[in-house]
């Protein structure tokens, strides 16, 4: 039986939890828009989702499972699933997540963990892991996914094989990320998914609002009005 006690937890995060509640209801009396409640149709990360998932967080801090067996169920599965469940008109495996990028983020956060917690003489049960989650990974055709399991693959090396300190092996991962951020301005420009273009709209629309935001879920319509004033056009139907 789980029963949080908000006592126990540490005192900033009440305050942030109503200052999170205070902004979403906000954004609901003053802009009020279709997508702002549900989200939009392809990632539905609108306030609802929000708000469940403060809510769990809440009644499921108390909660730890300290067995491997669990996380390794839940990658076969997530694995099994895959199958089952129709891929996207992009051909991208999306699971019983739903989108692809999702899946790869779920996947990567639960291989870590089944990883760390499976015994080290297990060594078949690690294996089995490992070839499950990069399977799903490569399938989802995420890029971001791809690269945040191989720099976990990285800080795992660097720090059980090569014995690097785990905050140098950190330090490393991340020199090597920053060539991936740099990269969208390097690259020729696309008609579609232009992220040097999507960040810069994002970054002059966020300038606009830094406090009070554009409202959950009217990413895509800030963004294109901001990009049209700035004659920075993209072209997009849904960008989050």
């Amino acid at each position: 039986k789980l029963q949080p006690k908000i006592s126990s937890l540490p005192k900033t995060i009440p305050i942030i939890y109503m200052a999170l509640a205070l902004l979403s209801a906000t954004h609901l009396v003053v802009y009020g828009f279709p997508d702002l409640f549900f989200g939009n149709i392809f990632r539905l990360g609108g306030i609802f989702l929000l708000w469940h998932l403060m809510i769990f967080a809440l009644l499921t801090v108390q909660l730890k499972i300290k067995h491997s067996y669990v996380y390794f169920t839940v990658l076969i599965l997530l694995s099994l699933s895959c199958f089952f469940i129709l891929p996207n008109q992009a051909g991208r495996i999306i699971g019983t997540l739903g989108e692809s990028n999702s899946l790869a983020v779920t996947v990567n956060f639960i291989f870590l963990i089944a990883l760390n917690l499976t015994p080290v003489k297990n060594k078949l049960i690690k294996a089995f892991i490992l070839i499950i989650a990069l399977t799903i990974v490569l399938f989802s055709q995420s890029v971001s996914g791809i690269l945040a399991f191989s720099m976990q693959l990285l800080l795992i090396f660097l720090v059980r094989k090569v014995k690097i300190p785990v905050l140098l092996s950190i330090c490393v991962c991340l020199l090597i990320i920053i060539p991936a951020l740099i990269y969208p301005f390097l690259e020729k420009p696309k008609f579609y998914e232009d992220r040097a273009k999507i960040w810069s709209v994002c970054f002059n629309a966020g300038l606009q609002k830094p406090f009070l935001g554009h409202g959950f879920g009217n990413t895509d319509k800030a963004m294109d009005v901001f990009s049209r004033q700035n004659k920075n056009v993209l072209n997009f139907q849904k960008v989050d």
